[in-house]
């Protein structure tokens, strides 16, 4: 099933986050970060349920999907009536605590 993959504005500022972090911690492989990201896009394109569910967070239906070479998770809804993923979140997996999740709605 391919659904449209939309980034919301707190997943946004978070990726703008993790860039800030990876430019200035490993800017040598920020070629791979934005290959990876890319290919992450496209599997939630064609495969909006391939994260794992995450329940450490107050959103029902939250998904995580782990990079597995940049070490990101990526958090994201999938609204299933209107086909769409709605990436709310990011962050480095070595973060001790997950970030705050918005629903796209809010």
């Amino acid at each position: 099933m391919k659904v449209r993959v939309v980034i919301t504005d707190d997943g946004l500022r978070m990726l703008e986050e993790t860039v800030e972090w990876w430019t200035t911690n490993r800017a040598s492989t920020i070629p791979v970060f934005e290959a990876e990201f890319g290919d992450a896009i496209q599997l939630l394109h064609l495969f909006p349920d391939a994260g794992a569910m995450f329940r450490r967070s107050r959103l029902r239906g939250v998904r995580r999907l782990l990079l597995s070479r940049s070490l990101l998770h990526v958090y994201y809804l999938h609204d299933r009536a209107r086909r769409v993923v709605f990436i709310i979140g990011a962050r480095l997996a070595m973060r001790k605590y997950p970030p705050r999740l918005k629903s796209p709605n809010a």
